[in-house]
């Protein structure tokens, strides 16, 4: 098991760390829903990076664009969709490969297997030529 400690402060929840301190309240840091999006992304992230390194597919991960939905029509106002862009500069010309690697990334990110099977995760590549 795995363990965090958030503290509420004057500020509102804060998460701390060696390194740094995340305020967890929109306005002040970010919100939990932002958290949630950005930790999303960041999975997804380093597990198409990692299928990328064992297909071994020269590349670079430049960045990653997101945006997300939220029911309005509901109190809660959960997660309804993500977005995301990821930008790729690739050494070769193996897009396929690099596109279907993407089809992959759900599979294998632990944060995206977690969430609601009702939250819609669409995700694309921008390919950087130079």
């Amino acid at each position: 098991m795995y363990n965090l400690s958030l503290v509420m402060g004057e500020q509102g929840y804060e998460m701390s760390h060696e390194n740094a301190h995340w305020f967890l309240k929109r306005g002040v840091g970010y919100s939990p829903v932002q958290m949630l999006v950005a930790s999303i992304g960041a999975c997804g992230g380093y597990v198409l990076d990692s299928i990328l390194d064992k297909m071994q597919i020269s590349h670079e991960l430049k960045e990653l664009e997101m945006s997300f939905e939220l029911n309005q029509e509901s109190k809660a106002k959960e997660l309804t969709s993500v977005s995301m862009v990821f930008h790729v500069k690739l050494v070769g010309t193996e897009y396929d490969k690099v596109l279907h690697a993407l089809t992959l990334v759900h599979k294998y990110c632990p944060v995206m297997l977690s969430l609601n099977e009702n939250i819609k995760i669409e995700k694309s590549i921008h390919f950087i030529t130079e």
